[in-house]
């Protein structure tokens, strides 16, 4: 049991393994596509040990969910759509999205900018 957080660490390995089910994975396939051993990721999953940041972000990534859902359990619903969005687009269209994302922000920052 991690001595920091053990709470934690049994509900992050409660999500983990909940949504691993959802996606009809095994934990052998999660291990495997997040470049980690499997025992590592069943110790992870039962509670026994969390994860570095990095090993959480790439677990996150094959678990199709973020490393934020993860340790907290809430969903950032804010970029869900946006992500979404942008799954379903072309990568010419997510430069163009990108453009335009970037030409907001520095209007933003012009027009508060004291002259």
């Amino acid at each position: 049991m991690p001595k920091s957080n053990p709470e934690l660490a049994i509900a992050m390995g409660n999500r983990m393994a909940a949504r691993r089910k959802e996606l009809n994975l095994t934990q052998e396939t999660v291990a495997e596509l997040a470049r980690i051993a499997h025992q590592q990721y069943n110790k992870a999953e039962n509670g026994k040990t969390c994860f570095g940041a990095d090993t959480l972000l790439r677990v996150s990534q094959v678990l199709q969910t973020s490393a934020d859902y993860l340790l907290t359990g809430k969903q950032n619903t804010r970029y869900c759509s946006i992500e979404q969005l942008l799954s379903q687009m072309t990568d010419s269209q997510i430069e163009l999205a990108t453009e335009i994302i970037q030409c907001i922000t520095r209007f933003e920052i012009e027009t508060k900018t004291p002259r």
